[in-house]
């Protein structure tokens, strides 16, 4: 469903999201292959052809994500700047958490500071999130809710590290 979704999306993240997906299942996919070793050689012995190839599909990778980037930036709904609306859509969410400093405007209120902030409902662009998380936690819940955010992704960070390194054996 996602891959079938994605093309009618006009966002740049659900472009990369779906390639990135599909190089990586291909990738674990061909690891369980019988040829997979055969081709692994070959990338040893031949490591200059190997890296010369990597680099020319990096650099299809960074053309074709310019090109869309050029594309998708260029919607009447995404405005002109460099980060399209997003560079909009962070300056209100800026200026909500002046607006309350200390505590932020509320959970899942950024829609309703955006409209205070003075910007347009539909049949213009009505954003439902800025578009960042750090401005979005900043906005709804002040710098409380920004460290929280913080300790939150350094906790998750943190208890990865230990599942991982337990799952390899790997206890030093």
């Amino acid at each position: 469903l996602y891959a079938i979704s994605v093309p009618f999306s006009s966002s740049r993240g659900g472009w990369v999201g779906m390639v990135a997906w599909i190089g990586m299942l291909a990738l674990l996919s061909s690891a369980t292959q019988t040829w997979f070793p055969g081709v692994w050689k070959w990338v040893r012995q031949k490591w200059l052809y190997a890296t010369i190839a990597a680099v020319m599909l990096l650099g299809a990778g960074v053309a074709g994500y310019v090109a869309l980037s050029k594309s998708v930036t260029s919607h009447p709904t995404h405005g002109s700047s460099l980060f399209g609306s997003r560079g909009a859509f962070i300056q209100a969410a800026l200026r909500a958490w002046q607006s309350a400093p200390w505590g932020g405007m509320g959970p899942g209120r950024f829609t309703f500071g955006w409209l205070e902030q003075g910007g347009s409902i539909p049949p213009g662009y009505w954003p439902l999130h800025a578009h960042n998380l750090w401005t979005q936690s900043l906005a709804e819940f002040g710098p409380l809710g920004l460290i929280a955010l913080c300790a939150l992704l350094i906790a998750g960070g943190i208890k990865l590290w230990l599942v991982w390194k337990s799952a390899t054996g790997n206890h030093k």
